[in-house]
């Protein structure tokens, strides 16, 4: 089982105190008072546990303007002790292919991948198949990865601070405010290009960040 973590941590707690400060009673009563303040800052750790121990990375030898998927999920787990965070999702293509960047399922160029990532609740263990409510297209909704070029993001996933149908989400998975224990599958869909002009190994690198929720 190969499990990633992404470990994110703070300062240390910290107590200053403010200077001090006298009060005696007389006939000015605007210094008949005096105070202090306390300041504290958390020791917080924020991160993701990414296991990926059923999945199949490798997805072989796929013909040209085909489809191909991850059959299993890799499962994200919300870790540290800070309440309502989210994700970012950035990607990279390494072998001469770049991102499709047009809201259509199919590719429209050479050498333009398709590339699809959608998470659903922990409750769905099969692959989904792609349609409206999985590896849609749509500008603020869907869960295509859109790029001229070889790099994508890193962009939000869900809707930034709020709640809804957002960005690489189903119909039914909330991807925003997020708890330490949460969990949630991704799951992943590709499109191959109609005409390459290079015949070597294309690799796409997927990366995560935590990033406080509202």
């Amino acid at each position: 089982m190969k499990i990633m973590k992404i470990i994110f941590t703070a300062l240390l707690l910290s107590v200053a105190f403010g200077t001090v400060s006298y009060v005696s009673a007389d006939s000015n009563p605007s210094n008949d008072s005096a105070g202090l303040r306390i300041s504290v800052t958390p020791n917080f750790e924020t991160g993701i546990e990414i296991d990926t121990g059923s999945v199949n990375l490798d997805l072989g030898n796929v013909d040209m303007d085909a489809s191909t998927q991850t059959e299993s999920p890799a499962t994200f787990t919300i870790l540290g002790n800070v309440a309502n965070v989210e994700l970012n999702l950035a990607a990279q293509i390494s072998g001469g292919w770049v991102f499709d960047n047009n809201q259509t399922f199919a590719s429209t160029g050479t050498n333009q991948l398709n590339a699809w990532a959608s998470f659903t609740s922990i409750s769905s263990v099969t692959a989904p198949s792609q349609g409206d409510e999985y590896f849609r297209v749509g500008t603020s909704s869907g869960a295509k990865i859109l790029s001229s070029t070889e790099n994508f993001g890193p962009a939000a996933i869900g809707i930034s601070g709020s709640n809804g149908l957002g960005r690489f989400e189903n119909n039914v998975t909330n991807m925003d405010t997020l708890l330490p224990g949460h969990q949630r599958h991704l799951w992943l869909y590709f499109r191959t290009p109609k005409t390459t002009s290079t015949t070597a190994q294309q690799s796409i690198q997927f990366q995560f960040s935590v990033r406080q929720g509202p």
